[in-house]
């Protein structure tokens, strides 16, 4: 056959346009099959499409050959065409071999075509084989389908016109039916919850061709018990017997939510109170702020010498006590009041309309009356009053800006005596803001060295220094110098009294590397510490970093601290203790007889030095009392083998009662006042 004349007949099986006959042999060469023509009046075949020598396993034949081979196996339908008086499409299978011996099976489609009687024949070839593994593959994917469907632990269901026509076990589990068959045949949203079930039919409207799929979503359902779950859902539009339909894929996140919740809970709730903490409350300012109240109060309590309380009794007495305050307040305040801890012995009370309360007034003074009781602690009745601070929000204050108003107002009344209450008022508002300020500046003058140290001398009883203690002094540029009073509680305010430690330090450090030797021996430098504590987690890496970086030797160091922040040490603080004094660091107490230690508690405390205080030194010389504690004083320190230093000598007639005591050392405007560092340094140089 001249290739003429083949592609003429080609152009008679494939009629149409040049694109019909590109799309037919592409459809043919995906399926590797081939398309033929039988024309009974002249006995003649024609083949479309590549690929015969391939279907007839004749791999390199000629086309002749390939014609004449696809000839022999057609002769039965050719021969059934042209006998039989129905005209219908004829089928066969023919089996064969290659040229390998390889068995082989061709399957053929065959459809008379013509006027009248039967003039000719088309037809399909294609490799039974083939078509037989096309369906393994599909009926074996079908199967691992099927059984990825049944093993799922998340629930897979089907549902078509509102009806479950397919189930997989996880979802018999999920809804806890004894079977599918109590779920076959029910329409779905006998299991959805409103008002899920309200979106699960806007989602499954959207899905309007097949293979969309819908967002994930969370869906609650209801179970046969009457329980409901929470799940995560995805609709996918499908076909079912032939017929639209929805599948579903369900994942329970009923015990996700639940966790999560916990957590949230505990990241915004009160361990030991069960009250909202910190973190709770600003939330619920937060979103308060943002919306349209005006009726936005807030009351900040402080409860009265609770730290004596809680030194005395122990802290779990102090817990005790906090956790019957907690409840007290929650059941004293009205419902439209909300009620938190913020920390230790602080309790927060917020409301949204001042007016259903009484207004700001007289929520304050109800909280504070609520807070006035006894409570009965480890067989003891114990008194309690709160100091408590009210503030209302007013213009473009923020939540913030309300909680700070409030807390200075609770300031404000606590300097006034225990169980009073203040209100932010204008005059208390310019405070805070002038406070506010003062706390950046003080940021800025530490992180800037704007700040200075002078140093007082403690002498020993021959009058030579021994030691300097620095103390902090702030030259502000309008406000003058500042007492250390103010620093600290700026500092406090500002939560910059551990950065203001360690500012000290490094500073007074860099001025003692540099002091004349005094008897051969250089003074020591004393340092307060109010912000960086023994219990802090990195206490001693910080306070070793700060020492060996000034190259001054650790047996110059003193840290002094008071007596109250090392009551109840833990075995860590203790140890972190203990490590620096086997450096050389010595640990001094601080203003020692006004806070709480017991003497079996002292025994145990690694400090080294016990500074008595100037209460009692003031009328040693006068008052039998203090003269009868600051005896008592030295002797418990000399037995303990420890240094007794007297602060605030001021007069001959205390210095001889102090020496008469056999006082250690002493400290005082009558020995010098506190003097800049260079005054210090020179006095160093030209005394003992």
């Amino acid at each position: 056959m001249s290739r003429e004349q083949e592609a003429g007949d080609r152009g008679v099986v494939m009629s149409g346009s040049r694109m019909d006959r590109a799309v037919l042999d592409l459809t043919l060469a995906i399926h590797g099959a081939v398309a033929w023509r039988y024309r009974f009046a002249d006995d003649t075949l024609t083949c479309s499409g590549d690929g015969l020598d391939r279907l007839l396993g004749m791999p390199g034949a000629g086309v002749e050959s390939l014609q004449a081979r696809l000839r022999e196996l057609l002769e039965p339908v050719i021969v059934s065409a042209a006998t039989t008086s129905v005209w219908r499409d004829l089928e066969l299978e023919q089996p064969l071999e290659d040229q390998h011996g390889v068995a082989r099976r061709l399957h053929v489609r065959a459809r008379p075509v013509g006027q009248g009687r039967s003039t000719e024949l088309v037809g399909i070839a294609t490799d039974a084989r083939a078509c037989g593994e096309e369906a393994r593959q599909l009926a074996i994917l079908a199967d691992r389908y099927r059984l990825l469907a049944e093993l799922s632990p998340d629930a897979i269901c089907v549902h078509q016109d509102g009806l479950l026509t397919y189930v997989n076990p996880a979802t018999v589990r999920l809804v806890r039916a004894e079977s599918d068959e109590q779920l076959l045949g029910h329409p779905i949203s006998e299991f959805v919850a409103e008002p899920s079930l309200r979106d699960l039919r806007q989602r499954v409207a959207r899905l309007t061709e097949p293979g969309m799929a819908s967002e994930s979503t969370e869906v609650r359902l209801r179970c046969m018990d009457g329980d409901t779950v929470l799940i995560e859902s995805v609709s996918v539009r499908t076909e079912w017997n032939g017929h639209p339909a929805f599948q579903v894929l369900m994942h329970d996140i009923t015990a996700q939510r639940r966790a999560e919740h916990a957590l949230r809970e505990q990241a915004t709730h009160d361990d030991l109170t069960g009250l909202l903490n910190r973190r709770g409350m600003n939330e619920i300012l937060t979103w308060l702020t943002s919306g349209e109240s005006k009726q936005l109060g807030l009351v900040f309590c402080d409860i009265d010498n609770f730290k004596r309380i809680n030194d005395s009794l122990g802290h779990e007495a102090g817990d005790e006590l906090l956790i019957a305050l907690a409840r007290q307040l929650s059941a004293s305040v009205p419902q439209e009041c909300t009620v938190g801890r913020l920390s230790g012995d602080e309790f927060l009370v917020i409301t949204a309309d001042l007016d259903a309360v009484g207004g700001l007034q007289a929520l304050t003074r109800r909280i504070s009356e609520a807070l006035r009781i006894m409570v009965p602690i480890r067989d003891q009745m114990v008194s309690v009053s709160a100091s408590t601070g009210g503030a209302l929000l007013t213009g473009s204050m923020t939540g913030q800006d309300l909680l700070r108003y409030a807390d200075v107002a609770m300031f404000h009344a606590k300097s006034r005596g225990p169980g009073r209450i203040s209100l932010a008022d204008s005059r208390i508002i310019s405070a805070a803001e002038g406070q506010l300020q003062l706390e950046g500046e003080l940021r800025h003058a530490i992180r800037s060295d704007a700040l200075t140290l002078h140093y007082q001398p403690i002498v020993d009883g021959d009058g030579t220094t021994v030691v300097g203690e620095a103390l902090l002094r702030w030259s502000h540029p309008e406000r003058g110098l500042l007492d250390p009073g103010t620093i600290l509680a700026a500092a406090e305010q500002g939560d910059l009294m551990r950065e203001l430690d360690q500012w000290v330090l490094r500073t007074a450090l860099a001025d003692a590397a540099r002091w004349p030797s005094c008897n051969d021996t250089p003074p020591a430098v004393a340092v307060n510490l109010g912000g960086l504590l023994p219990g802090d987690p990195d206490f001693l890496d910080a306070v070793t970093e700060i020492i060996a970086n000034s190259g001054v030797p650790f047996d110059r160091v003193v840290l002094e601290v008071v007596e109250t922040a090392l009551v109840d040490l833990s075995p860590q603080t203790h140890q972190a203790m203990s490590d620096l004094a086997d450096l050389g660091v010595r640990f001094a107490l601080d203003d020692f007889g006004t806070g709480y230690s017991t003497l079996s508690r002292l025994k145990e405390l690694p400090v080294h030095i016990l500074k008595l205080d100037r209460t009692f030194v003031t009328k040693i010389d006068t008052d039998q009392v203090d003269h009868a504690i600051a005896r008592a004083v030295v002797t418990m320190t000399h037995a303990m083998d420890r240094i007794c230093v007297a602060e605030g000598v001021e007069t001959h007639e205390q210095l001889q009662v102090l020496r008469s005591l056999e006082v250690d050392q002493y400290q005082g405007y009558l020995v010098a006042h506190p003097q800049p560092a260079a005054a210090f340094r020179a006095r160093l140089a030209t005394r003992p």
